[in-house]
């Protein structure tokens, strides 16, 4: 996870969770699938103390997801 700047949003404090791409291919899969998972929850859910997604991409080279910084 890391913390970014978006720009399309005034230049609000984001989080952006990256898959790791060092892994073998079953536990990148793995992680790639979590994402997306996690993506498509915060998507679905709102709640004051979740964070809102933001974006979520996944091609065949990269897949992470931009949400909002959850304070602590």
């Amino acid at each position: 996870v890391f913390k970014g700047t978006d720009l399309a949003r005034g230049g609000a404090t984001v989080a952006v969770k990256v898959a790791r791409r060092d892994l073998g291919a079953d536990a990148r899969a793995e992680a790639e699938t979590v994402l997306r998972w996690e993506g498509g929850l915060l998507r679905r859910l709102r709640h004051a103390a979740l964070p809102r997604l933001l974006r979520l991409e996944s091609t065949a080279r990269h897949s992470w997801l931009a949400r909002e910084l959850a304070p602590g």
